[in-house]
Order: structure tokens, then sequence, then C-alpha cells
């Protein structure tokens, strides 16, 4: 592992304190990344100047560009003093988490990286997070535990595994660590559906093809993410029998699109109790029960459309 180069893929949108505290922890790793694909989704908050400001970048990219624009850069590991390359690609338009992991991964494949570390603008991995993630074999894929820096609690799973190293069904973008023999089979994330369910649907992929998927809880990664809006009621034997999250309507239809397109792709029914829990828990809850079934019907037709074109997950 000590001889194969690790990429980090990072993902920005709209929020560049976040995005900086992201790449600061990527310089402090203990076992050091050699390169950073940095893919901006076309951020309008003055991301490129305070990367810019702050050394990660030396020329800002052209205004109104159409096509992606890319860069390479040299910035400072804050650990051994070794450079990191810094691949950044100001995009044309937003592409949403599933475009921009599709955009970075596919360029860091093309440049021959060997590992590849996917993660959020608002992830911030510990120092020694990729020293204990390096451990997987080339025929696994591994995650951190995710803890959300708001409320300290693990995020997937309800308390910290006893086990250093448990068997899962699917690991978000958030530390998602993946070598390029797997990736080679399997192709990239599906840049088509946007946001939500990206992850989960790469992880199905992964297990489709018969390789496992395993959280690594001594990799610890912090998350900004706040869910102040998911509602959880009829609690039974410690476990949410409904819940939903309010969220504007565009989001919803991808949520829900997404998750649809998983359960009809790959059958899981448990997947599909779920779904239906949450529709049930919205008709019951929410003060937006006709958008929702207005959504729910679009997306559920949407989803339909989407597996009769798609032939390909590359």
């Amino acid at each position: 592992m000590n001889k194969e180069t690790v990429c980090a893929v990072v993902v920005t949108y709209n929020r560049k304190d976040l995005l900086i505290e992201c790449l600061e922890g990527l310089r402090r790793q203990t076992r050091p990344v050699d390169a950073i694909y940095l893919i901006d989704n076309a951020s309008t908050d003055g991301t490129p100047e305070l990367l810019l400001e702050k050394g990660y970048i030396k020329e800002l990219p052209p205004l109104n560009i159409v096509e992606p624009w890319e860069k390479e850069f040299e910035v400072e590991n804050l650990v051994d003093h070794q450079s990191i390359k810094i691949h950044y690609v100001q995009m044309g338009e937003n592409t949403g988490g599933a475009g921009g992991f599709y955009e970075g991964m596919k360029r860091a494949y093309e440049k021959g990286y060997n590992w590849f570390w996917l993660m959020d603008d608002d992830c911030c991995p510990t120092e020694t997070c990729l020293e204990y993630l390096k451990n997987a074999f080339k025929n696994e894929v591994a995650g951190p535990l995710v803890i959300n820096r708001y409320t300290q609690k693990p995020e997937w799973v309800k308390k910290k595994p006893l086990s250093k190293k448990i068997a899962v069904k699917s690991l978000s973008f958030n530390g998602f660590f993946i070598n390029r023999l797997i990736v080679g089979r399997i192709g990239f994330p599906n840049k088509e559906m946007f946001i939500y369910g990206d992850d989960e649907e790469y992880s199905y992929r992964i297990r489709h093809f018969g390789y496992n998927l395993y959280l690594i809880n001594n990799a610890i990664l912090y998350h900004a993410k706040i869910e102040k809006d998911i509602k959880r009621t009829l609690v039974i034997f410690n476990k949410a029998l409904l819940y939903h999250c309010e969220m504007e309507e565009k989001k919803l239809f991808y949520y829900i699109r997404n998750g649809l397109i998983i359960v009809f792709r790959y059958q899981d029914f448990s997947l599909l109790l779920k779904k239906l829990r949450e529709s049930l828990s919205y008709l019951i809850f929410s003060n937006h029960r006709f958008m929702y079934m207005k959504t729910f019907s679009k997306a559920l037709i949407d989803a339909f459309k989407f597996l009769k074109r798609k032939k390909t997950w590359s």
C-alpha cells in the first residue's frame, strides 16, 4: 500500500469554509494522500477566490465556462511536508453530488491513481483516518466510522461497533475507500442520479459483482450534516416504525426516484419496506402530503423510464 497512490476525490458546492476544513484535514493525514481531485460544482459563493487566497490554486478559472476547466497545482502535506497534487476542476454547471463523484473518479482513474477516497466538502477526517483505511484489501471496499460533528454520535449505525471491522450493506460517499481494480470492473458512480442514493446504488453494485464492504471503526471522519428535520414516531423496540424527512420538492423527487431505482434494479424488498414506511409517514404526519403524492407519482414514472433507457451503469 505504501508504494501505491491514494487520490482523494472531494465534491464541493457553495460551502467554502467547510471545504477548507476538509482540505486541511486531508493535508494532516499520517498516511499522506498523494493527490486531491477537487470538483467544484460551479459554486457561486466565492469558493475559487478563497482557494486562491489559501494557496490551494494559483489562478482563477475563466468566467462563464461551459465545459469543465481543469488545472493542476501543489500544496504541502502538513505532516511530512511532501507535496500533494491538487487537480482543481471547475464545472460549467452544478452536476450534483453524483455528477461530481463521477467526474472526479473518472479523471483520477484516467490519471492512474491506485486508490480513491471519496468525500463531500462537509467531511473532515481525523489524522489517522486514512492510515486505518489503508489496511483494506484490493478486493474490498472500506469506509470510516462517520461521526456527526454536532451531535457527536455515529451516523448510519446506532452506536460505535465493538469490532474494528464489520461487514455492511452499503457505505456513504463520506470517506468511501476503493481500489481501481474494482472500479475498472464495475464502473463509476451514476451521474444521472444527481443527488441522493448514488452512494447506495454504487454499494449495491459493488456487492452485485461479488465484493464486500466494511466499516472500519477506528478510522474516524467527522461530518457536518444536520438532521434536525427528521421526525421519528411510533418507536417500537428501539426502531423507528415511521419516519420522514421534510425537504423541498426537487430534492424529494430525486430522493424517491433514486430509491425506487435501487429497489427495482436490485430487488431489495427490505429497502422497499423502508420506502413504504416513509410514504405512510408523509401521508399521516406531513403538512405537504399532497405535494408528496404528486412528487411520488412523478418519481415512480421517471424511475421506470430511467431503468428502461439505462443499459450500463458506468
